[in-house]
């Protein structure tokens, strides 16, 4: 299923969004922000474009989609209704290529208002280890943030990055908790 237009259609596919989605993440000045710390709300940051996937899509299916789109999630419904998120992390074992990916995907995926601050969002992700959140406005979803998207706001901005403490990580086997 396919989200948005202009984005590259295949059979089964639904589009959601108003427009195709960008060669490369559009500049500050493309998202029609004057200066990088009008970065206010998660709508400012998130894609539009989405590609949605049906849970008896198969891997092989899901795989082509990400790599024909460069994206790295995707929504997976049942008529308007999301059923859960399918990410290239999903499918990075070697998953035979006709496993329906209702099989693998995360149910209940993190969401967030479009109307919720850059700030929540990535307060969000790191408290549940989340890469992609959908964001929703009424109740439909209208986009999706990334660990990536969030990045590049902060790269590119005075957003105040006054995050939670990162929890430290250790090398597997370090026996260190």
């Amino acid at each position: 299923m396919l989200l948005g237009h202009g984005a590259p259609s295949g059979p089964g596919w639904t589009r959601l969004g108003p427009t195709a989605l960008p060669a490369e993440p559009p500049s500050v000045c493309d998202a029609g922000m004057s200066s990088p710390s009008e970065y206010r709300t998660v709508a400012d940051l998130m894609t539009q474009d989405l590609i949605a996937l049906r849970p008896e899509d198969r891997v092989g299916r899901a795989r082509d989609a990400l790599l024909t789109l460069g994206i790295h999630a995707l929504p997976v419904m049942v008529g308007n209704d999301v059923v859960g998120i399918v990410t290239s992390l999903d499918l990075v074992d070697d998953r035979p290529e006709d496993q329906p990916i209702s099989t693998l995907m995360t149910k209940s995926p993190g969401a967030i208002d479009a109307e919720g601050g850059v700030r929540e969002a990535a307060e969000l992700m790191i408290e549940r280890g989340l890469h992609h959140l959908l964001v929703e406005s009424e109740g439909e979803v209208i986009g999706i943030l990334s660990s990536l998207d969030l990045l590049r706001a902060f790269v590119s901005s005075d957003v105040d990055t006054d995050l939670p403490e990162a929890v430290p990580l250790h090398a597997p086997g370090d026996n260190q908790a």
